[in-house]
């Protein structure tokens, strides 16, 4: 039986379907690659990949807003 991996993990061994391509991802705190690098950190130090948008859920990228906050878009600084 194969073990199951992360499907960032699959994706980074094989990235035809991304590869020259601006992609957006849709991710929260528990996106992650097995060796626990977020999934945004992870596609954007790959070369041949151009990440130009982060969708995160309503608490915010990182979970830090405030329960029925209103929180409005925001440019992530790395």
């Amino acid at each position: 039986m194969s073990k199951a991996r992360f499907g960032i993990d699959v994706l980074l061994e094989n990235l035809w379907p991304v590869a020259g391509r601006r992609i957006g991802l849709i991710t929260n705190t528990s996106g992650v690659t097995a060796a626990g690098v977020p999934t945004w950190k992870a596609l954007r130090a790959t070369p041949n990949v151009r990440l130009v948008r982060l969708f995160g859920p309503e608490h915010g990228l990182e979970g830090g807003a405030v329960y029925m906050e209103a929180v409005s878009s925001a440019i992530h600084k790395p």
